[in-house]
């Protein structure tokens, strides 16, 4: 398989929320990157909603509008015959987790390059068999060079990337214990509770958002540790709900032990406390990780700025004796981050043509560091389930 040249034709597949506020605007907003083609959605009313919210005069003009449902359905206009077209090199899934692995493996089975969204499957074993069909077959299928990446959880951003540098440098990688802590308050009207498909009696995503938000903080926290080697090895936990219309759970507070990588065991091993609640009253969105190292402890804040309002990421790194050493601020700009990722990978290139690269270097969206992610949400939930007894996390990474 050729690698595309710029710019890549890409269809975007669903038109929810995110797609509509935050893929769709990034695809739009590089002409010179991405080539807009298709806009797919299960309805026609849904899927020319989104595409009419492509600016009339965007470079490469209007995408073709396909859907599976409605009257003026027809084989020409079906999510198999988007995925057929030869003029598109890849897809943006942003689709219900449940639809989403099915999509996916149209969408490679095509040859089509994919960027999905988390959460990377609705439970472990069926990511891990997913992860494995793209490895062993799909990947390389006629000798091609076949990329698959999973979206938003965080890696990209340059302020995880940043912390991670700071945790192996000044902190030497050598963690005594963390906490990571993320509150919500979540109103009944809240968007993301009207989907459907995260909570509530119709949700088909074990956990709701303590999977779909979790997989944002726990891939933080592992980006962290992991840039020394540690991985998260046993949980347990204890969990329930609060707030009906978060059903199935909406809080957890639990215990993660890390182990190092390679196998290796010294006589102590490091744990740390987690805890999310999306029934935070007061909380509107405040998310915290403190590692405490040998030689100090980072501090990595999610919260409104206070002078502006908007969401930012204050990261800073405390030495012996409490001196605070550095500390920056960021901004939210992980998702064009994925994208420009995506667009190297399939390319094949370390940098892209009159475009700004993230200085602080590049996030892994493999699938399996995402299903790594699930593997640590799925372990607090099941031992919630069990009254807190301790859980094995198998490492996806090796599997």
């Amino acid at each position: 398989m050729k690698a595309p040249e710029l710019p890549i034709r890409v269809a975007l597949l669903g038109a929810g929320i995110f797609a509509r506020n935050a893929h769709l605007p990034t695809l739009v907003a590089h002409p010179s990157v991405f080539k807009l083609q298709a806009i797919y959605s299960r309805s026609e009313a849904s899927a020319s909603k989104v595409a009419e919210l492509v600016p009339n005069d965007y470079l490469h003009g209007a995408p073709k509008v396909y859907f599976d449902q409605g009257e003026n359905v027809d084989g020409e206009r079906t999510l198999d015959a988007l995925l057929s077209r030869e003029d598109v090199d890849a897809v943006v899934i942003c689709l219900p987790s449940a639809t989403q692995i099915k999509v996916i493996q149209m969408a490679l089975k095509h040859g089509k390059h994919v960027l999905s969204e988390k959460p990377v499957a609705t439970g472990v074993q069926e990511g891990l068999q997913l992860v494995k069909d793209y490895e062993n077959v799909l990947k390389t299928r006629d000798g091609g060079h076949l990329i698959w990446q999973v979206a938003e959880n965080w890696r990209c951003e340059p302020a995880v990337i940043w912390a991670s540098q700071l945790f192996s440098t000044l902190g030497n990688g050598r963690v005594r214990t963390f906490a990571l802590t993320c509150y919500l308050e979540t109103k009944k009207d809240n968007q993301y509770v009207k989907t459907g498909w995260r909570t509530g009696d119709g949700a088909t995503l074990p956990g709701g958002f303590l999977m779909d938000g979790g997989v944002h903080w726990i891939a933080v926290l592992r980006a962290v540790v992991a840039s020394a080697g540690w991985r998260v090895d046993r949980a347990c936990a204890f969990g329930g709900l609060w707030l009906d219309y978060c059903a199935p759970m909406d809080f957890i507070s639990g215990i993660l032990r890390l182990r190092q990588g390679d196998g290796s065991q010294s006589e102590t091993l490091p744990s740390g406390t987690v805890n999310m609640c999306f029934a935070a009253s007061g909380k509107p969105f405040e998310i915290s990780l403190t590692v405490v190292c040998e030689s100090g402890t980072l501090y990595f804040q999610v919260k409104p700025d206070p002078i502006d309002g908007t969401r930012k990421y204050f990261v800073w790194w405390v030495a012996e004796g409490g001196e605070k050493v550095v500390e920056k601020t960021f901004g939210f700009n992980g998702i064009e981050e994925e994208f420009r990722t995506f667009a190297k990978a399939i390319l094949r290139v370390p940098e892209l043509p009159n475009v700004r690269n993230n200085e602080y270097g590049q996030g892994d969206l493999s699938p399996r560091e995402a299903l790594m992610d699930v593997t640590v949400i799925e372990a607090l939930l099941d031992s919630a389930g069990v009254d807190g007894k301790p859980m094995d996390v198998p490492n996806m990474l090796v599997l």
